[in-house]
């Protein structure tokens, strides 16, 4: 059937919502980045009037390195502009937290199919910390 149109019973919680896309990848595989994501990835997302970039890639270096440092170098220059990234693709295990989810202005955002005994085990979380509550 059509979908309702803008102003009806059916306009959703985020009626003014855009979205950008970015493709980073030429083959579907291989991930190709500008020199300066500063310059050559964030700002027409913004431009475009977005406020939250979402990316799913990441690094299994966990140190802070350049990729990292030029997303917090964009949130700190735009503190409306809220940059989610994933926390790693190569875990579980100590350490897989990698660039650029090792950013201080950003939000890393992970998930587990483990147990809470494996999640405790990597962490090092201390035994008293309820994580069920």
């Amino acid at each position: 059937g059509a979908a309702p149109v803008a102003g009806g019973d059916y306009d959703g919680m985020a009626r003014g919502a855009k979205i950008a896309f970015d493709d980073v990848s030429t083959n579907g595989e291989d991930l190709i980045f500008p020199d300066d994501l500063n310059r050559g990835l964030f700002p027409h997302a913004y431009a475009a009037g977005a406020r939250v970039y979402s990316v799913s890639w990441g690094d299994d270096t966990p140190q802070y390195e350049s990729n990292a440092m030029e997303f917090d170098q964009f949130a700190y220059s735009h503190p409306d502009f809220l940059l989610l990234v994933a926390g790693g693709n190569i875990g579980p295990a100590p350490f897989t937290i990698g660039s650029p989810a090792t950013a201080k202005n950003i939000l890393a955002v992970a998930a587990s199919r483990n147990s809470l005994a494996a999640l405790r085990a990597y962490s090092q979380l201390p035994a008293a910390v309820n994580l069920t509550a």
